[in-house]
């Protein structure tokens, strides 16, 4: 939407005038030169307002050119520019009215004429983010949306998943405004949906064929072929062969079997893409009478390939993740755990190859003495130098390391945590530098963190703005800004959404006050594409 400011001539002037820029427009752009022949103070007028018109206009085009070829216009508002346009000059501004709508502002000035125009994008902000959490005793998962301008819009509603959603993964495209959702409900059903442009497509049940194992496991998850952005799901049907899906073209292709080597039915599924590829890690796990089980294998954009046993014939907690992993530029660090009584107390690792595509045999972490891991986490620093694991074990405490090179350091104890039956920490770094965040709740009603840089060579320790002890935590960097953003549910089954601007924590409005601390129902996923739509409406 556009309107003209500050214009002291009659309406039949201005229309003449808007006219006659029009004119002028054509003719500057074939080089051909227009006089004013009539020597009256009023055609001269009239061209003045025509190149103030003219130079309001290509201020507008100019931060419009500036919106959708710079990815992180939005984190530097207001944003000027001024210009020449013959003898008329500009001054273009995005800035936000009111504090709430994106507004673009352009004034042209020809001697004594002004014109100014507004120009209001079709969004009244940017989305930046999506996150998704359940509501209690409701079969549709529940979103807002992030803008750019740090704030949550109003609670949405996706498409129903037939049960009430108990987890559920979020994923962004890296080339396009879309996202994938894929929920596991109450019934033990997997649904997915996509999200493009401020709607939902339908949701697709998954596993017809058959329900995951356990209500208490995660049997899914979802990720991006890097390149291509082709979306993938795998998801566990009960049998001993998991199945995946494509997402391509708008449409999800027929399931295909993944063998994992397993000999029953799986239980957790975790998808771990290498950025700037099309190569995915798949991780499965899964329980064969009282013993536990893992595997990796790695989809390479066409086919499965390079399979390898992680975890074999552990007396292990099923109910719980022990094992992730984390891609640095030409390898990836798989953490779990294996064998039985004391022998669980060493978490063991691989080291996969993306080169020559072969894993590593089995190596031993540093003992975690008395205790034995229970959650596990690893990420690598954004330039893959680093790499850092968190590991919550049985003793209700957080123990974290960092690898540098092929060493490791000794653990950092975090101390005791709220609980051992749900991941009441996370662990990422920093898109920008080699900053380190660590969020956990300890035992004190309470959200804490630890933010590390330069490999722990500068440490800073806090609280997160005051919440109750949260359950169920993530936390995620901003792909374009050092900032970091912390979803959690806490005890008193609130969702609760924290921003790390740099310098502390800030605190959004409550999400939700009526969700479920029994699964991880919640989470959220910035957009990552940075070029052709960088703005689009929030619904």
């Amino acid at each position: 939407m556009k309107k003209r400011l500050n214009c002291s001539r009659s309406s039949g002037v201005a229309l003449i005038g808007i006219i006659a820029a029009i004119v002028l427009l054509g003719l500057l752009g074939t080089g051909v030169l227009m006089l004013v022949t009539t020597g009256s103070m009023e055609s001269l007028q009239t061209l003045n307002w025509n190149k103030a018109f003219f130079a309001a206009e290509t201020g507008i085009s100019v931060a419009k050119y500036q919106m959708s070829t710079n990815a992180v216009w939005y984190t530097a508002l207001p944003w000027t520019r001024t210009g020449m346009i013959g003898q008329a000059s500009f001054s273009c501004i995005i800035a936000t009215n009111d504090g709430t709508n994106v507004a673009v502002t352009s004034t042209g000035i020809q001697g004594d004429a002004r014109w100014t125009t507004k120009w209001y994008p079709s969004a009244s902000e940017v989305a930046r983010a999506v996150l998704v959490y359940q509501q209690s005793g409701q079969s549709a998962p529940r979103y807002r949306t992030c803008s750019s301008l740090r704030k949550l819009g109003n609670e949405l509603t996706a498409n129903s998943v037939a049960a009430t959603p108990q987890w559920q993964c979020l994923e962004a495209n890296p080339n396009t405004n879309e996202f994938i959702l894929a929920a596991q409900n109450s019934s033990r059903y997997i649904y997915a949906q996509v999200y493009a442009g401020g709607t939902w497509g339908p949701a697709t049940q998954l596993n017809a064929a058959g329900r995951v194992p356990a209500a208490s496991s995660r049997g899914f998850d979802v990720a991006y072929e890097n390149l291509s952005g082709r979306g993938m799901v795998v998801y566990s049907d009960g049998s001993k062969t998991p199945q995946y899906r494509l997402w391509v073209s708008n449409s999800w292709s027929s399931p295909l079997p993944i063998n994992v080597g397993a000999s029953n039915g799986v239980y957790w599924i975790r998808l771990i893409p290498k950025p700037g590829t099309n190569e995915i890690m798949c991780l499965a796990r899964w329980r064969a009478g009282t013993r536990n089980y893992s595997s990796g294998i790695i989809w390479n954009g066409a086919t499965w390939i390079g399979l390898t046993n992680l975890e074999y014939n552990c007396d292990s907690d099923i109910a719980r993740e022990t094992l992730d992993g984390a891609y640095s530029t030409n390898m990836a660090l798989v953490v779990y755990i294996n064998g039985s009584g004391n022998a669980r107390r060493i978490p063991k690792y691989k080291i996969y190859n993306a080169i020559s595509g072969t894993w590593s045999g089995e190596s031993n972490m540093v003992s975690l003495g008395t205790v034995m891991p229970r959650w596990i986490r690893v990420e690598y620093s954004s330039d893959g130098s680093l790499a850092y694991v968190g590991i919550l074990h049985s003793g209700t405490g957080l123990k974290g390391t960092y690898r540098r090179g092929s060493a490791w350091d000794a653990y950092y104890d975090f101390g005791s945590l709220d609980t051992v039956n749900r991941r009441t920490f996370d662990i990422a770094w920093s898109s920008q530098t080699n900053t380190l965040m660590v969020v956990y709740s300890p035992n004190q009603n309470a959200q804490s963190y630890l933010l590390a840089t330069g490999g722990g060579s500068s440490n800073q320790y806090g609280s997160l703005v005051s919440t109750d002890d949260g359950q169920w935590c993530l936390l995620k960097a901003d792909p374009f800004t050092s900032e970091f953003y912390y979803l959690a549910i806490d005890d008193a089954n609130d969702v609760n959404f924290q921003r790390w601007t740099g310098s502390s924590w800030t605190l959004f409005p409550e999400p939700e006050n009526g969700s479920s601390l029994n699964y991880l129902s919640i989470d959220f996923t910035f957009r990552r594409d940075s070029a052709s739509a960088n703005y689009w409406p929030l619904r």
